[in-house]
């Protein structure tokens, strides 16, 4: 583009607006006179000049030194601060655990069928009870009483028993046959 004239995107909307081509001279850019460029000074100053710089250095120095000495100290309360809340967090833990152990009842979930006083348990029904379903077995009406009666059993000796716990002690009872036991509705009728 050397030795055309460079105009603004102004130019051809003023054209278009006046339905002819305008003289681009009106449009030029303002030419921007070139200034040399200055030399960098040398690294030496003048006696005078140093001594006023290194009071200045002196005093940069200082502040830096001040701020780098407020940074560790805050730095140093934080710390102590964080290490103060987990030891609290710790005794915290800790006073939890004894206080846990000093209150804590035998394991609610487990179901120990042979330290069980009261009722005897009820006998599982017998294999020849099963009844094909598709390409398995369902629940027989056998296999039901049963499961209602035991669950009521364990349920009448540890009333805070969970249905999870139910339903294992029952499948262990009837695991000859059953891989798994699915989810029994155990209502009481």
């Amino acid at each position: 583009m050397a030795g055309k004239i460079a105009i603004p995107s102004r130019y051809i909307y003023d054209c278009v607006e006046q339905g002819a081509l305008l003289d681009p001279s009106d449009y030029e850019f303002e030419v921007i006179s070139k200034t040399p460029n200055k030399r960098k000074q040398s690294t030496l100053k003048k006696k005078g000049e140093q001594e006023s710089n290194d009071e200045v250095d002196n005093e940069v120095e200082t502040k830096r030194i001040r701020k780098n000495e407020r940074e560790a100290e805050r730095r140093k309360i934080i710390k102590q601060k964080k290490e103060n809340e987990a030891k609290a967090l710790q005794k915290r833990k800790i006073d939890a655990e004894t206080q846990a152990e000093k209150v804590s009842s035998p394991k609610v979930d487990a179901v120990d069928v042979s330290k069980q006083v009261g009722r005897r348990t009820p006998t599982p029904p017998p294999e020849h009870t099963r009844e094909m379903w598709g390409n398995g077995y369902k629940f027989s009406l056998a296999e039901n009483q049963f499961a209602l009666a035991y669950a009521e059993l364990l349920v009448s000796r540890d009333h805070t028993v969970s249905m999870n716990s139910v339903c294992n002690a029952i499948q262990k009872k009837v695991r000859c046959y059953l891989p798994s036991f699915p989810f029994v509705n155990l209502t009481v009728s």
